[in-house]
């Protein structure tokens, strides 16, 4: 949660120094770096997804167990 918490946070950064962008260097600047954001959201969602599937997993071996 922390992770997508600074995500969050670079995000609005970013949305900002776009919009003061005044030369296509900044513009292109500012569009890689949501490329780069955009990967990073990415890679958390699959680290997210992975654990919950865990999580989920794990669980319902517990439950089984306990019904044993």
């Amino acid at each position: 949660v922390k992770e997508n918490e600074e995500i969050k946070k670079e995000r609005e950064q970013i949305i900002e120094d776009g919009k003061n962008a005044k030369t296509d260097a900044a513009v292109s600047k500012t569009n890689k770096r949501v490329k780069n954001l955009n990967k990073r959201q990415e890679e958390y969602n699959k680290k997210y997804e992975t654990y919950e599937i865990e999580r989920k997993e794990y669980m319902e071996k517990l439950e089984e167990a306990e019904a044993k």
